[in-house]
């Protein structure tokens, strides 16, 4: 089940605590801190021979030291794309998108060649959901449909939530390009059947798709796209 409050990455920095830990309690018990009277550490020398059972203790707390930084190191991922992705849908979030957006116009512009389409994603009937079963259902729905998009775009495009609907702009040449993705979402979820507290649920998908054209200001990009009627492209 999808975490909905942004805390991906605390389990993971809870896990690479407790390996560090782990490791730490190996290296105390090799030195002989846990098991070894007061006297004998007093008298024991840095140099003096290690043993046999001490090496295997150093080396399973160094094997330790390693699976926790490796631990630490997806934890800070985690968290960094908490703050890029919605935490229902997994899509981008606006303030992402947005500036990335700006920057691939401004590179297209510079080329003289529109490589950037729109497919605006939007779903029939959720505001109906939303009054039978609440905001849960809705999200949980969103949830499924966030899952099948990020199934579909390819690394460069960059999906995102907007409300209710789903924008994603698409790195290809021409309208069609932008249909055919459209075409796939409809077929893969147009199929699936949600059981929503005894009620059969179908996401009925409404898209819109246009292709920026060269020198036009990204908000009016965004305008334009959305005023298309559904399944216009």
């Amino acid at each position: 089940m999808r975490i909905l409050d942004g805390t991906t990455g605390r389990p993971l920095r809870r896990a690479a605590i407790g390996l560090a830990g782990a490791g730490i309690a190996l290296v105390g018990m090799a030195i002989g801190v846990s098991v070894r009277p007061a006297a004998e550490l007093v008298s024991a020398t840095p140099g003096g021979p290690v043993t046999s059972d001490q090496a295997l203790l150093i080396v399973a707390a160094a094997v330790l030291f390693g699976v926790a930084a490796a631990v630490g190191q997806r934890a800070r991922g985690a968290a960094a794309d908490d703050l890029l992705r919605d935490p229902v849908s997994g899509l981008y979030r606006r303030s992402y998108v947005d500036e990335v957006v700006s920057n691939l116009a401004a590179r297209d512009d510079r080329a003289g060649r529109s490589q950037l389409a729109l497919a605006i994603i939007g779903f029939a009937y959720l505001d109906t959901v939303e009054r039978r079963h609440g905001r849960a259902a809705v999200d949980r729905l969103l949830d499924v449909a966030g899952r099948a998009v990020r199934g579909q775009t390819r690394e460069g495009d960059l999906p995102m939530r907007d409300g209710d609907r789903f924008l994603v702009y698409l790195q290809c040449d021409d309208v069609e390009q932008g249909n055919a993705f459209c075409r796939r979402l409809v077929m893969l979820l147009g199929r699936e059947q949600f059981d929503v507290d005894g009620d059969v649920v179908k996401l009925s998908l409404q898209p819109r798709v246009a292709l920026r054209a060269c020198g036009e200001p990204v908000a009016a990009f965004l305008a334009r796209a959305a005023a298309l009627p559904p399944g216009a492209g």
